[in-house]
């Protein structure tokens, strides 16, 4: 028994770690695919580790394995099963393995709003990517902090640490990392409304991606593309980079980046053609936020149904579901982009004006004291009745 779970483990070892290089490429799909369908084979012998055995080989499988989990949507199973390698590796000192052990750890806990945790997996492997001399790692992991400062709203430092980064992989002539900080770099200026700057630097990366066959790189390109497109007016342009987004991000099963483009899709269609056809869009992704443990994707969501509430004469409504994404935004520590942000907030000045101050902060206080799992049955409710 004890033979073949050994060879179990190795087989699994030898899947995945082939199969890691090949999730940024031209068949990334396919290859998301071939791990799905060994998934349950993973997950047995991962339940078969006991924290003091083999905690390198322990390692290696979940840090393999951590880009499958961002993609296909498993958040919570991965930050699961990388806790319980980590805190089995004592013993391993600084290793590849652990380096990209909790670089994994620090990109599935910012994919769920966790950004304190975030933080500090990232720091941790920023610290075994130097001692390992290794600048590719280096490089990502910087760039994965710059994310993570732009989406608290420290754009300053959130370029600086990207042009670091955009440095170290030219010099590294590293063209997916080129084309990913230049993506970074676009979010940047559009963080900061600054459309044109944004748009440049996403055509850049979009052409790099391109030549690489990077699908989950391209419909990230075009995702973002069609922000600017919708922020500039030209609303059945960003309609038209949202849904190619989307086909590629259903193709390659991405359930976090699908969320995120079937909101978008949502508000384009609710201000063209009505919440009644929009309302699936909200539906799927509030439904699939929640699904992943996302709670910003959940109150950027709730944001968005504030102005259907509001529009469809359901102030009380609208209160409650901008304090429970008020509550939300405060437990991940993330904000609205600038431009965005003080749209919202008139937004919300409006209801406030429409109830008066004392019964305003009444529905707002107990919009912010609803449990997620309750703010989004709530807020279903108003997607099932179509406002």
């Amino acid at each position: 028994a004890e033979a073949f779970r050994l060879r179990h483990l190795e087989w699994c070892l030898s899947v995945t770690e082939d199969v890691e290089p090949h999730l940024q490429g031209a068949d990334q799909s396919t290859y998301l695919t071939k791990l799905e369908q060994e998934h349950d084979n993973f997950r047995l012998v991962l339940d078969g580790f006991f924290g003091h055995e083999d905690p390198e080989r322990h390692l290696r499988l979940t840090a393999a394995l951590a880009r499958f989990w961002l993609n296909r949507g498993h958040l919570s199973e991965g930050r699961r099963r990388l806790a319980r390698a980590l805190a089995g590796a004592a013993s391993c000192g600084t290793t590849r393995s652990l380096a990209k052990a909790l670089t994994g750890a620090g990109y599935l806990a910012r994919a769920q709003g966790e950004y304190e945790a975030a933080h500090a997996f990232n720091e941790e492997a920023l610290l075994c990517w130097r001692v390992l001399e290794d600048d590719s790692g280096i490089a990502s992991t910087i760039s994965n902090q710059g994310l993570l400062a732009m989406e608290q709203g420290d754009y300053a430092s959130a370029r600086g640490l990207y042009k670091e980064s955009l440095e170290i992989r030219t010099e590294k002539k590293d063209t997916w990392g080129i084309a990913a900080t230049l993506n970074n770099l676009g979010l940047v200026a559009w963080y900061e409304g600054d459309h044109q700057g944004a748009r440049l630097l996403y055509d850049q990366s979009l052409i790099l991606r391109r030549g690489l066959g990077d699908k989950q790189g391209v419909a990230t390109s075009l995702n973002n593309l069609g922000s600017v497109a919708w922020d500039e007016n030209d609303h059945p342009g960003a309609v038209s980079f949202w849904k190619q987004s989307l086909a590629l991000f259903q193709e390659l099963g991405d359930k976090p980046n699908t969320s995120i483009i079937l909101f978008n899709l949502a508000h384009a269609t609710s201000r063209s053609d009505g919440f009644a056809v929009a309302q699936a869009y909200y539906r799927d992704s509030l439904t699939m936020a929640q699904e992943l443990g996302d709670l910003e994707g959940i109150a950027m969501v709730f944001e968005n149904l504030v102005e259907v509430e509001q529009e469809g004469k359901c102030p009380e409504r609208a209160a409650r579901l901008a304090g429970a994404a008020s509550a939300l935004r405060q437990a991940t520590g993330t904000l609205l982009p600038a431009d965005h942000r003080a749209k919202y907030e008139s937004l919300v000045e409006q209801v406030r004006s429409v109830l008066g101050g004392e019964m305003f902060a009444e529905c707002f206080v107990s919009g912010t004291t609803l449990p997620a799992k309750d703010a989004v049955e709530f807020a279903l409710n108003t997607c099932a009745a179509g406002g």
